[in-house]
């Protein structure tokens, strides 16, 4: 095809004769957000803790719910952690980690408020209320009122198995915690 100078009478049939450019392509991770709060994760240590927050984790379809302890270290026994660190755990509550999952915060909640074993917690607590207390979710009295932020522990925390995604192991840890309770507080019950 021949040049056609810009202002002839040919140049407006030639423009009009382009293809349209093509769209602007989006950029693979275009958009991305990062999450303002996340924390570290709990890892191997021996420390007093304080609940700064117990939070009931979204339900995402096709996913699993996870429940999330956010602690600040108040005494460190043994490990990486300085007085003022926060870190959290995070719970599934539902899936395959929904027994082990649910146990493991049941025990965190224990220790918060107080109680040196499972059998005395349940004396206080046989239906659940004062669990989804500590979750901001409704609950009858006497658990109404209850809660664990606030509240001390202890926590011996251990290396667990190989997280195991997918077939694949990722590197990381699973961490095994013993919780005991720690000074009393006014979160206690």
């Amino acid at each position: 095809m021949a040049f056609v100078r810009p202002g002839t009478p040919g140049a407006a049939a030639k423009a009009a004769a382009k293809p349209a450019a093509a769209p602007a392509r989006k950029a693979r991770y275009g958009g991305i957000k990062v999450k303002a709060d996340q924390l570290p994760l709990l890892g191997p240590s021996v420390c007093l803790w304080e609940c700064v927050s117990l939070e009931e984790g979204q339900i995402i379809e096709g996913k699993n719910q996870y429940n999330r302890l956010k602690i600040e270290c108040v005494e460190t026994i043994d490990g990486p952690y300085k007085p003022g660190a926060v870190v959290e755990l995070l719970f599934c509550v539902s899936g395959k980690g929904r027994a082990s999952g649910e146990g493991r915060m049941k025990d965190a909640i224990r220790a918060f408020a107080g109680y040196d074993n499972e059998a005395d917690y349940d004396a206080w607590d046989p239906e659940g209320h004062g669990i989804d207390a500590a979750l901001n979710l409704s609950a009858p009295e006497p658990y109404d009122q209850f809660t664990i932020v606030g509240s001390r522990a202890y926590c011996t925390a251990t290396e667990g198995k190989q997280v195991i995604k997918d077939g694949v192991r990722t590197g990381e840890r699973y961490t095994n915690c013993q919780w005991d309770p720690g000074p009393a507080t006014d979160g206690a019950a």
